[in-house]
């Protein structure tokens, strides 16, 4: 219900497209005519997990499939925290729906927390270990999230003061070339770099 409401916010969700909590709210967010955009831990061409492929097609064409690693590069375990890094860094805000006390989610809200980013999550019963993670975090300074008028007031939040800093300038730089052809980075210089 969350990505849903936040798709019809103009709110565009960020994920990894996994099975779960991942792939549900990207396909939420798509289905309120809202945009998701997918990290994957694997070349652009390659759908991983296999069974989410009609998500994948959906996001190529109201979104969008970003990936760090060369096309054709299969899965692999080590990927994924590497792709994890790049959705808290395209996030203005990380929100953390399940996540058991020992859970790769706190991999990407450690990565999160060094890029400056908010974090929230969902409480939920104590008792339930799909919960024991996202109640750690509220401990810990999470802000608790439970409708979407929450991460409304925490975007905001971010906005104003992101509006305060001063801007990063983007200088391009030479990077590999590719069959012979250069690429060219943005890369950031100034203060924040």
């Amino acid at each position: 219900q969350l990505s849903l409401g936040l798709a019809r916010e103009g709110i565009q969700i960020i994920s990894g497209m996994a099975i779960g909590i991942d792939g549900i709210s990207q396909m939420s967010a798509l289905k309120a005519g809202g945009r998701s955009f997918a990290v994957l831990g694997s070349g652009v061409d390659v759908c991983y997990p296999k069974c989410n492929r009609g998500l994948y097609d959906l996001l190529l064409k109201n979104g969008g499939v970003i990936s760090e690693y060369m096309p054709g590069t299969r899965p692999a375990s080590y990927n994924f925290p590497r792709r994890n890094r790049l959705i808290s860094a395209l996030c203005d805000v990380l929100i953390v729906i399940e996540a058991r006390l020992r859970s790769g989610t706190f991999i990407t809200v450690d990565f999160a927390l060094e890029q400056g980013k908010e974090i929230m999550a969902l409480p939920g019963r104590v008792t339930d270990p799909l919960s024991v993670g996202c109640n750690a975090l509220i401990g810990q300074g999470a802000h608790p999230v439970q409708c979407v008028q929450d991460v409304m007031d925490i975007l905001e939040t971010v906005h104003v003061e992101k509006r305060d800093k001063p801007k990063r300038i983007l200088k391009k730089i030479k990077g590999p070339s590719v069959q012979g052809k250069p690429d060219v980075i943005p890369a950031l210089t100034g203060d924040e770099a």
